[in-house]
Order: structure tokens, then sequence, then C-alpha cells
């Protein structure tokens, strides 16, 4: 039996792409990974006297990752990608650690949310579709936290969920973004396999 150039060199070439992918990836996490000590300038100015977090300041930190993960998709303009989103979240931090009362923390998110613009009243947010979509572990209960925030701050986050960004997410550009910064990365380092 005699074997034929396609029976051996389509699998060659196959490892050799899977090794290529495999290297572009272990770049790109090194890449990001050493970018993200640019974000150095948001370290907290203000260090405790412990290493351990007191509750309150575990509580504020909790709700800051809520907020800032319900803003990202709800809030219009930083949906739409008008925000780097990441700088805003570092820099809001140490304000979010400091605060001592639910008063304190609710006017730094208040004060934060006014600074994104304004958020117009949804027309079609009211049409609700007829689909039925899984949403069993879709739950957005805390934003009416009364614990934690004031009823300002309440109001506000419910009018943001009820007039919601409803256009386009701001990841697709972002991907086809990050394959033009691989692309111009990995034509500096020339590597060949």
């Amino acid at each position: 039996m005699c074997l034929k150039k396609n029976d051996v060199f389509p699998n060659y070439f196959n490892k050799i792409l899977k090794m290529k992918i495999k290297l572009l990836t272990i770049l790109f996490c090194v890449s990001t990974i050493l970018s993200a000590r640019n974000y150095t300038d948001f370290e907290p100015k203000v260090k405790s006297n412990s290493s351990t977090l007191s509750e309150i300041e575990t509580q504020n930190l909790a709700s800051l990752c809520k907020v800032w993960g319900f803003l990202k998709y709800y809030h219009p303009n930083v949906a739409k990608g008008n925000f780097n989103w990441d700088e805003q979240f570092l820099s809001i931090l140490p304000k979010v650690k400091q605060a001592s009362t639910k008063e304190e923390l609710s006017k730094i998110y208040l004060d934060w949310i006014e600074s994104l613009g304004e958020v117009k009243a949804c027309k079609s947010c009211g049409n609700v579709s007829k689909k039925e979509y899984f949403d069993k572990n879709f739950d957005l209960s805390w934003t009416q936290n009364s614990a934690i925030f004031s009823d300002e701050l309440i109001k506000k986050l419910k009018f943001i969920e009820n007039n919601r960004f409803q256009g386009i997410q701001q990841k697709r550009q972002t991907i086809s973004s990050l394959k033009t910064n691989l692309n111009i990365k990995m034509q500096s380092f020339r590597i060949k396999i």
C-alpha cells in the first residue's frame, strides 16, 4: 500500500496550526498580564492597618461589582462603549471601599451614574416581547436592597433597568480591535514554526 501526499501532510499541518494557536494564546495572555501593570495609578492611596477587610468594606466591594456589571450592560453610554469601563472600576474602587454608611455609598454611586450621562426614557422598553427566555438565574432584586442603598439610588437603578440600553453591545467592536492588536503584536514577533 502506498501513502499519498494528502494522507500524510494534512495531519502534519493541523498539528502546526494547533501549535501556532496555542502559542498565540499564550502570548496574548502574557501581554494582557504585562499590560495590566499599567493600572498601578489606580491603587488605593489609603492602606488599611489590617490585611483583612471589614464587613462593611466587603459589602461595599460586593455592591460595587454588582453595580459595575449592571451599568456595563444597562446604562446606554456605557454599553455603547463611551467609557473605558475597567478604568472606571479602578478609579471608583477606593471611594467605595472607604464609604462607611449606606448614604455615603449611595452618594458615590449616584455621582458616578450622573457622570455617565443622561438615561433617556425608552419608548420601546415597555413593549415586552412574547418570546420566552431562560431567566431562571436572572435576578436584579439586589438593586432594590434598602439595607445597602438609599431610596434615591434604588429609584435610579430601577429607572436604568426599565430604560435599559437596546442597541448592539460594544463587545463586538472590542473583539475586532483585539484581533487587530493581536495581529500587530504578532507581526512584530514574526514567529515561524
